[in-house]
């Protein structure tokens, strides 16, 4: 029924972009709350790493439990969850204290990203998930620009604990709002008859996944492109401050309005996508977000002030949407929500170790080459992924299969 559709599509769009805003309210928050306790740029800098450090012990195995259990009741906890420790944060005065709060929040991060989107794949038909996945990008690339803005304004009032605290509502009312959607029952899985031995259970998870990855050639190759992409570019995020300032010449307040800039590129892009899906196949979605993206971060990275650097930053906003919402699309045709969780895992795994240890050798590589070298080199490998994948994806092979995309329903 229509109405009952839209207002599924309401609630999933409320609850990832109240979450969304609150997340951006944090990212500036706890650097400024970990410097202020330490007085280390060292220990801010473990901040990159510690999250995903948590999220890479349990990516493993995350699915076999996002797909066994009701992906609702999961939402719903692990919300709760992330805001009990957002709460918690401003009474810890150890860093390492701190330090597992951050894990903990990594790991519980993994078990929502593998429950949401086959819980959203179920409840919402197929016709309109494009429009959904677009919704969501919107949703998620405005916070990029109110997060931030809501978390000064909080601070100047109250202190850094105010933008922590404030996270910590977010997730509840994100988790309230759950309570309107349905309550569904995983699929039964042949795994969960086994014997109840953990690894046992994950190594036969590994290998149906493995198995679906290997149907779906396609989607497998974007998959890897889409990982090193995002990998490469969080290695060079997490050396854009060092970037602005010795590359670039900026100073706090530059590094600000740059940062702004991508924001805005985001949103505008996530509009233009929104009022144009309909006319956009999820082939061109991924052919324009991988190429699009790519040569806008080439052009930050190669850029010799602030104004170059901008509108690279606003072509990567403006495609990058468009990447993410084509990639989301084209998994939920070729994995069905049954082991969408489990073929999670396979991806979550390679791409928290891969960035790990990206960022540390662009912290070593900064140090050793210099700042605008790591740029370069990490931009110029994104495009070569970029365009490896998109020459793969125009083969007249892969034609028929994309075309599909657009008609198809989401496996379930």
């Amino acid at each position: 029924m229509p109405s009952r559709t839209n207002r599924r599509i309401a609630v999933l769009v409320f609850a990832r972009g109240v979450s969304s805003i609150g997340d951006l309210m944090y990212l500036v928050a706890i650097n400024i709350f970990v410097l202020s306790l330490t007085h280390s740029p060292t220990a801010v800098a473990g901040l990159w790493l510690v999250g995903r450090v948590g999220a890479l012990i349990v990516s493993p195995w995350a699915g076999s439990i996002t797909d066994r259990l009701s992906r609702r009741d999961i939402l719903m906890t692990t919300d709760i969850l992330r805001a009990a420790g957002l709460l918690l944060m401003p009474y810890l005065h150890n860093l390492w204290l701190v330090y597992l709060d951050i894990a903990a929040l990594g790991v519980l991060g993994v078990f929502f990203g593998n429950a949401f989107l086959p819980y959203q794949t179920q409840i919402v038909p197929s016709e309109r998930q494009k429009r959904l996945n677009g919704l969501i990008a919107l949703v998620r690339y405005s916070a990029i620009l109110v997060g931030p803005a809501l978390a000064g304004l909080l601070m100047l009032r109250g202190g850094v604990q105010r933008p922590l605290w404030s996270d910590g509502v977010s997730f509840v009312l994100s988790a309230a709002s759950m309570f309107l959607l349905p309550r569904l029952a995983a699929a039964p899985s042949p795994g969960a008859r086994e014997p109840n031995i953990f690894w046992h259970t994950a190594r036969q998870d590994w290998q149906k996944a493995w198995h679906v990855l290997s149907q779906a050639p396609l989607f497998r190759l974007v998959l890897v492109a889409s990982i090193g992409i995002l990998a490469l570019g969080v290695a060079a995020d997490s050396q854009e401050v060092v970037f602005a300032t010795r590359a670039l010449h900026l100073g706090h307040f530059g590094f600000a309005m740059m940062v702004t800039a991508a924001g805005s590129g985001y949103v505008v892009g996530a509009l233009l996508l929104n009022g144009a899906m309909h006319r956009i196949s999820v082939k061109w979605l991924l052919v324009l977000g991988m190429l699009g993206s790519t040569m806008g971060y080439l052009t930050y990275a190669l850029s010799p002030g602030f104004t170059q650097a901008v509108l690279g930053l606003i072509l990567l906003g403006t495609f990058g949407g468009a990447q993410s919402v084509g990639f989301t699309s084209f998994q939920q045709q070729a994995v069905s929500t049954d082991v969408m969780g489990r073929v999670m895992n396979l991806r979550n795994t390679p791409e928290q170790l891969i960035q790990i240890l990206l960022i540390l050798a662009a912290g070593w590589a900064t140090d050793s080459v210099g700042i605008r070298a790591v740029m370069v080199t990490a931009t110029l490998l994104s495009v070569a992924v970029s365009v490896s994948a998109v020459s793969a994806i125009l083969k007249p092979q892969h034609q028929a299969e994309l075309s599909a995309l657009d008609t198809a329903a989401p496996r379930g």
